[in-house]
């Protein structure tokens, strides 16, 4: 049975109550009719009824659910796996979910079989297929296709583990399972680590039937002993190999190792260690782990990142080889590498699992890879071809992008770090709840304010790391957090209001003249100036170049979308009536999905966005500006605008209530920085606000976003 989000939120609600609560009462917290909820409670009664679950109504008293911890989980883990027929699926989702039945089916499925679970056509499936089946060659997989009897694979337990964590890997953000983890461990339910419909079915086909928390126990163990402190990303690759080892084995499909190699790995010092503590887990995950399987966790565990250095005595040599491969690369790049401690320990730390990784042909994912390549292409290729020479030696045959990648990250920073001490310039990190939508609108105020601040780099609270932390001077947020760090950190609104350039100036020690910073070029007045003295050949040209010297708005070369671009008649809605802030965010999302910007999932992915980070969305008086990541189910840069009849509260005392809503749509990182600087040029106008808020005709208020895109003054606007 399926349940929409709020009748879902209720039930999450009511499972968490322990002591009866009133109809009233609930429809007091959901901002809707007492009516309504009783619908809601009929429905959410026929749910838990399939699971033997009762719902007591006392008069007076109100409702109460009784039911196990274990019982409230089944539940909404199996509400969080929508089916096929309640969710729209990409076509690179119909490949992948294909690939995840057929790695967990233990007999052939038919094309029959996966056109009724997809509601598919069959030459659709069939169609599909044939990507499946490239995508199984690449990993020494064979698709077997036969007559009256269906489709499987043939391979080895080695290659099918290495694929189904690969699989894994991509679909799902460790940050998933490790508030996942968080939420097992707590005695609060609820769904905020809900996962979309594909990515859940791999999920399932990993933990199903496997105890999560003393898997995190067993972990957390062998980290201990082994003196070890692991990444998240590696923490749940070592969770993923172990259950994948455990639920194989249940099933009598064990790895084996050559002997020889099996006898190095029980010669090294950690594989006694981690047996001593893996044979205390076995009886509890009922399982004899036998000493091949130790083995290959063992080289799971010294192949993983690590947040510091395993073997000190060893240190000198990883050392040598470090600065070996450092001055390698640096003989043969025009970039200025900084040869400092950060870069060296950093190159150090990543060498130290990778040798193991790439030895034992270990797989590793690099979610930026694509990201690092293009930022830092021509480093890249001479990296790879570095490793390579200086690997060779090490028995390492082959070296994956994803680790090219990595090491090149390192050297990129240092090159950065390079410039800056060239520069002299103070290095600032922007914060926001999600790194995408009001970090932007922030970026473009904070490069125009402050143009010798260098901002490296702008995220989501959420993905903040040491690194990110112990490269910059300065923290500048839009929202509240505790880092672990004595680094300055600066909260501020996203459209930079007086007080926060002020607070921020103090910071830097520089004395405010406001005089200096109250002037900003207009770009049609600057070409009237140059027309009284010049020919303008080129105004189109002229205009653009214009805008990046004083604005900075895009990348030189690059042509970014503007406001009015994005912001379409189609996308606006100037009277819509909610009852609540998640009625206004749907409505909002509803506007980009019908414009083909977004898909469905969009929508949830933002109202779950602002119920697990808190109303940062509402960036001014009255102004909220609800995203998602581009992952979510973004299609592509795109704006929609929400003018509701009557305000509504978000939860922010600052700036509530509600009445304009900016929903937003990125596809990356980039692509938006110039609609959100438009969009941050509006919303700093009083003049243009009061447009917004009080026009009744839209051609006005699309004059006003073509405008203002055209950086066009209010006096200048054609009558």
């Amino acid at each position: 049975m399926y349940l929409k989000l709020r009748t879902k939120k209720i039930l999450e609600f009511l499972f968490n109550q322990t002591d009866y609560i009133s109809a009233k009462k609930i429809s007091n917290k959901f901002n809707v009719s007492t009516r309504t909820i009783r619908y809601d409670l009929d429905e959410i009664e026929d749910l838990l009824k399939s699971y033997n679950i009762l719902m007591y109504k006392v008069p007076k008293l109100g409702i109460l659910i009784k039911s196990s911890k274990e019982q409230k989980y089944k539940v909404l883990n199996e509400l969080n796996s929508k089916t096929p027929e309640e969710v729209f699926l990409t076509n690179e989702q119909k490949k992948k979910y294909i690939i995840s039945r057929l790695l967990a089916a233990d007999k052939p499925i038919t094309i029959g079989d996966l056109s009724e679970e997809l509601c598919l056509g069959k030459s659709v499936v069939a169609k599909t297929l044939k990507d499946v089946e490239i995508w199984f060659q690449e990993k020494n997989i064979q698709l077997i296709k036969k007559t009256k009897k269906g489709i499987f694979i043939k391979t080895t337990e080695s290659d099918w583990r290495k694929s189904v964590t690969e699989l894994l890997s991509y679909e799902i953000d460790s940050k998933y399972i490790v508030r996942y983890l968080e939420k097992l461990s707590s005695e609060i339910i609820d769904t905020s680590t809900s996962m979309d419909y594909v990515s859940s079915q791999y999920f399932n086909m990993i933990f199903n039937g496997i105890d999560i928390r003393l898997l995190g126990e067993l972990i957390t163990r062998l980290e201990k002993e082994t003196d070890t402190k692991l990444v998240d990303s590696s923490f749940i690759a070592l969770m993923v190999h172990i259950a994948l080892a455990v639920k194989r084995l249940k099933s009598k499909k064990a790895i084996c190792f050559e002997a020889r190699n099996l006898e190095k790995i029980m010669n090294n010092h950690e594989f006694n260690i981690i047996k001593s503590v893996v044979n205390e887990y076995q009886e509890k995950f009922d399982v004899v782990i036998n000493d091949d399987e130790i083995g290959y966790i063992t080289l799971h565990l010294l192949g993983s990142k690590t947040k510091t250095h395993r073997k000190q005595e060893d240190d000198n040599t990883l050392k040598d080889l470090s600065l070996r491969l450092i001055n390698n690369i640096d003989k043969k790049i025009s970039e200025k590498i900084l040869i400092d401690d950060q870069l060296i320990k950093g190159i150090m730390l990543h060498l130290e699992p990778a040798l193991v990784r790439m030895s034992n042909k270990m797989f590793i994912n690099n979610p930026m890879l694509n990201e690092i390549k293009v930022k830092y292409k021509n480093v890249f290729n001479v990296v790879k071809i570095q490793c390579e020479n200086l690997f060779r030696n090490y028995g390492v045959d082959q070296i994956p992008d994803d680790e090219v990648a990595y090491i090149t990250l390192h050297i990129g920073a240092s090159i950065e770090r390079s410039k800056r001490k060239i520069k002299n310039e103070i290095r600032a990190l922007l914060v926001c709840g999600s790194g995408f939508g009001t970090v932007k609108m922030l970026s473009s105020r904070m490069k125009y304010e402050f143009p010798k601040l260098e901002i490296v780099k702008e995220v989501s609270v959420l993905d903040i790391t040491d690194d990110d932390l112990n490269s910059v001077d300065l923290i500048i947020a839009t929202v509240d957090f505790d880092i672990s760090s004595n680094k300055k950190v600066v909260k501020v609104s996203p459209l930079l209001t007086m007080e926060d350039i002020k607070k921020i100036e103090t910071f830097l020690n520089v004395q405010f003249i406001a005089e200096n910073n109250k002037y900003k070029p207009n770009i049609m007045e600057l070409l009237s100036i140059i027309e009284k003295h010049c020919e303008i050949q080129d105004r189109d040209s002229l205009t653009k170049e214009l805008k990046i010297e004083f604005f900075q708005y895009y990348e030189k070369g690059e042509d970014l979308p503007m406001l009015s671009d994005v912001l379409k008649e189609e996308n606006i809605n100037l009277c819509h009536h909610a009852n609540n802030w998640e009625e206004s965010v749907y409505e909002a999302g509803r506007l980009l999905v019908e414009a083909d910007c977004a898909e469905s999932r969009y929508i949830d992915a933002m109202i779950e966005s602002v119920k697990e980070l808190g109303p940062y969305i509402v960036i001014a008086k009255g102004i909220a500006m609800p995203h998602a990541r581009p992952g979510n189910g973004s299609k592509k840069v795109s704006m929609s605008l929400v003018r509701l009849d009557k305000p509504v509260e978000f939860g922010n005392k600052d700036n509530d209530p509600v009445d304009l809503v900016f929903a937003l749509s990125a596809t990356d990182n980039n692509s938006h920085l110039k609609v959100m600087a438009d969009l941050s040029s509006i919303l700093s106008n009083e003049n243009y606000i009061r447009i917004l808020r009080e026009s009744k005709d839209i051609r006005e208020v699309l004059n006003l976003i073509e405008n203002v895109s055209e950086g066009r003054s209010i006096n200048e606007w054609d009558e």
